[in-house]
C-alpha cells in the first residue's frame, strides 16, 4: 500500500478518466529516460550523491522537498555533527513494495517506487561509545553502544515519470518517509 503527501507545487498531469482507468506498465519498460524498476535506485544516487550522480540530469531537483530534507547537502551536515570518534555512511537499496507505473495521457507515466534508505553510526576508536538519538533510540531500545547502530528508512516516492523523446524531467510529486527499523549493530 502507497500513501503519499502531495509535493507543495505538485502539478499531476493528465489521466485516463476514472470510469475507464488507465494502463498498468510493466516495471521494466524501456519507453522513458529511465526504467521504472530502476527509478528507485537512481534517485537514491542523486540523495547519497547529489550533483556527482550520473543520474542528476534526469531529475527535476528545484521544489523537491525530499532532497531538500535527506539529500545529499542535509546527509553532509549530519555528517559534519557527528563526533570525531564514530563515523556514519549511507547506502540505499530498493525497498519491498512494487513498482507501480501507469500511464498519463501524454505518453508518461506516474511511477509509485519503494526505496529504503541505511544509515550505519559506528566507533572508529576502541572502547568509544555512540548514544543512540531520538526514534533510532526509541525502536533499537539501545541508548548507547560500542558496537554502533542501523537505522533502516522506508521512502514511498510517487513521480512523473515523462516520455523517454520528451525535454522535461521527472519529478518527485509525491513522498513519505519513515524510520521502518533500527538495531544495534552485532
Amino acid at each position: 500500500v502507497y500513501s503519499f503527501q502531495l509535493e507543495a507545487d505538485a502539478s499531476l498531469p493528465a489521466m485516463a478518466a476514472a470510469d475507464v482507468g488507465t494502463q498498468r506498465l510493466q516495471p521494466d519498460v524501456k519507453i522513458f529516460a529511465l526504467r521504472p524498476d530502476e527509478l528507485a535506485l537512481d534517485y537514491g544516487d542523486v540523495l547519497l550523491k547529489g550533483e556527482s550522480s550520473a543520474f542528476f540530469k534526469f531529475f527535476d531537483t528545484v521544489d523537491d522537498s525530499l532532497i531538500a530534507s535527506i539529500g545529499f547537502e542535509a546527509k553532509q551536515s549530519r555528517l559534519a555533527a557527528i563526533p570525531d570518534i564514530a563515523s556514519m555512511t549511507f547506502s540505499t537499496l530498493v525497498g519491498a513494495g512494487d513498482v507501480i507505473p501507469m500511464v498519463t495521457n501524454d505518453s508518461g507515466a506516474i511511477v509509485a517506487v519503494y526505496l529504503n534508505e541505511t544509515e550505519t553510526v559506528q566507533p572508529t576508536e576502541p572502547g568509544a561509545v555512540i548514544n543512540a538519538e531520538g526514534a533510532v533510540k526509541s525502536l533499537s531500545g539501545v541508548s548507547s553502544t560500542t558496537k554502533g547502530t542501523l537505522a533502516t528508512y522506508g521512502d514511498q516516492l510517487l513521480f512523473y515519470v515523462p516520455a523517454g523523446s520528451s525535454d522535461q524531467k521527472i519529478r518527485l510529486i509525491g513522498w513519505a518517509s519513515a524510520l521502518i527499523a533500527a538495531k544495534e549493530l552485532s
